[in-house]
């Protein structure tokens, strides 16, 4: 519906019942980081009409039973939209379920200077993360259940921006998963190296563990943790460091410690037990050597 057409005021309602917007969307180009000073590809930029929303007049309601966006399958997606013709607009409510538990949040988009803004509230509730891993980022390091919120904001008109601009705070916890890593057959094979012996790596077993927590400090692009507890099958994890976005680099110091396994007979292990272990990563993601660095902080212990 619109009413006045000199200064329009609109109300809608817009329902699907499935969509996959990713069939819509050109493939994906990987193009050179910019250099110092310059400005991103122009595919990287998201066009917003902000003249037209500064004085959009709009309330209405989007429903849909299943979408796909950015290889992410999302159902029972509601979304509310208020805008009063003020340069502000308001998404919310914002609900969706996803990877069998639930999203909650609302979005501000603030267009009312030069630059937009957006500051956005999430909650997350009992996400299986292996899946939303799997198909968000191609990976999957871990499996469980995850609780999460953010309180964000950010600004710009690039994705680039949007993370150098990201502030906010943000809490992970992950609860009854495991870790697809055999932390322990890792570390034998490590400690055999060191000392010299030959060692017959077996099938691994996923680390499991009881809950994971850790409190997120965005400041200008850069994901700070200060107070990561790991708790898992015989082993304990505290970690503290940091994450750049727009660098993609990791300085991240994660400090492990063995207790006795009573279920297991290995006694190769028993000489580390309680002695904790700093796993110091630092550099790109893609590019860490994490057997370089378990041996390395093994090799100091054993020292």
């Amino acid at each position: 519906t619109m009413t006045d057409f000199a200064a329009p005021s609109y109300r809608m309602n817009l329902s699907a019942d499935t969509l996959n917007a990713d069939r819509y969307l050109p493939p994906p180009v990987k193009e050179p980081e910019p250099k110092e000073g310059e400005e991103a590809p122009e595919d990287d930029s998201v066009v917003l009409p902000v003249k037209d929303l500064r004085k959009l007049k709009a309330q209405g309601n989007l429903e849909f039973g299943e979408l796909q966006m950015m290889n992410l399958k999302l159902t029972k997606l509601k979304a509310g939209l208020d805008s009063a013709g003020d340069g502000i607009i308001n998404l919310k409510p914002l609900s969706v379920d996803m990877y069998a538990g639930n999203f909650d949040g609302a979005v501000i988009i603030d267009v009312t200077g030069e630059k937009p803004r957006y500051k956005i509230n999430t909650e997350h509730k009992n996400m299986q993360v292996e899946p939303f891993l799997t198909d968000f980022m191609k990976i999957g390091a871990v499996s469980g259940r995850m609780n999460a919120s953010f309180d964000v904001e950010t600004t710009g008109n690039r994705i680039r921006h949007f993370k150098k601009n990201l502030n906010g705070t943000g809490t992970l916890n992950f609860r009854d998963g495991a870790f697809t890593t055999d932390f322990r057959e890792e570390l034998r094979e490590s400690l055999a190296k060191i000392k010299g012996k030959s060692y017959k790596v077996k099938p691994g077993k996923p680390t499991t563990f009881s809950a994971i927590k850790a409190g997120l400090k965005f400041d200008q692009g850069t994901v700070r943790n200060d107070d990561l507890e790991v708790r898992a099958s015989y082993i304990h994890i505290t970690g503290k460091g940091e994450y750049s976005l727009p660098k993609e680099t990791l300085d991240y110091v994660a400090t492990m410690t063995l207790s006795e396994d009573p279920t297991s007979q290995d006694e190769a292990l028993t000489d580390i037990h309680g002695i904790p272990m700093g796993f110091h990563m630092k550099g790109k993601l893609a590019e860490l050597n994490y057997k370089k660095i378990m041996t390395t902080a093994l090799d100091d212990i054993v020292k």
